[in-house]
């Protein structure tokens, strides 16, 4: 069963999602934490279930999407057969701009 490992930049990430949520949903920022981390977790059982990402500087990078309320997150992440690893490099919501997303990434 594969490892998952949250690149540097993961708990920025979760901080924006939750001051967002604080700002808009207060009552949804645990059960939307919950529900991005739960989805994460199902990466150590199959690690190929996100769609291939066309980045052309990774060329296994794969896509997670996560949905929650009327849209949900994406998580780009990697899978290293070899180390048996999962390494998350990026996530967002799904209303934010994939651009910024995939600059930070490689």
């Amino acid at each position: 069963m594969p490892r998952i490992k949250l690149g540097d930049e993961i708990p920025a990430d979760f901080q924006r999602f939750r001051e967002f949520l604080q700002r808009v949903a207060p009552e949804k920022m645990t059960d939307a934490i919950d529900t991005i981390m739960g989805s994460l977790s199902v990466l150590a059982h199959t690690p190929f279930v996100g769609e291939p990402h066309p980045l052309e500087s990774v060329p296994n990078m794969r896509k997670l999407v996560i949905p929650y309320g009327k849209s949900g997150y994406i998580a780009l992440y990697t899978f290293d057969e070899k180390a048996d690893l999962v390494t998350i490099h990026a996530m967002r919501h799904q209303k934010e701009l994939d651009l910024m997303l995939e600059s930070r990434v490689f």
